[in-house]
């Protein structure tokens, strides 16, 4: 055998393994790149789920605190009137103010938190800080 011979038969012979490893390389990287993807699917979703469920929980909140407020109000306009009809303590109109107070704190609360869980949605599901159409 030549050398010449030898060289092209050499060459032949390295050339499948060479391209067996690399496309079996090709295939590890792509395992990869699935797997890859699912994960930050999976991730996705489920910033997704616990988004809308925060917004959910908050929005309720914001609703009893709403109830809560108004319970209270009417509860401050009944110990009010108590007290300038003469039947009532001021002690009484002033734990109801405190409370009507706190009911209105508390919805406050619930409101912002429901608005930064619907702000927290929007960007896990992508619509916020998106170009306009």
């Amino acid at each position: 055998m030549s050398a010449n011979q030898y060289k092209t038969t050499l060459a032949s012979s390295t050339r499948p393994y060479s391209t067996a490893a690399r496309l079996e390389q090709a295939r590890d990287a792509v395992d990869k790149a699935d797997t890859t993807l699912v994960q930050i699917r999976n991730e996705a979703v489920r910033q997704i789920v616990v988004a809308r469920n925060t917004l959910t929980t908050s929005i309720s909140a914001y609703s009893a605190a709403t109830a809560l407020t108004s319970a209270a109000q009417t509860t401050f306009n009944a110990a009010l009137s108590a007290y300038r009809n003469g039947v009532g303590s001021i002690s009484d109109a002033t734990t109801a103010e405190r409370q009507l107070l706190a009911a209105k704190n508390a919805a406050t609360d619930a409101y912002s938190t429901a608005l930064s869980a619907a702000a927290t949605l929007a960007l896990a599901t992508g619509v916020l800080g998106s170009a306009p159409n």
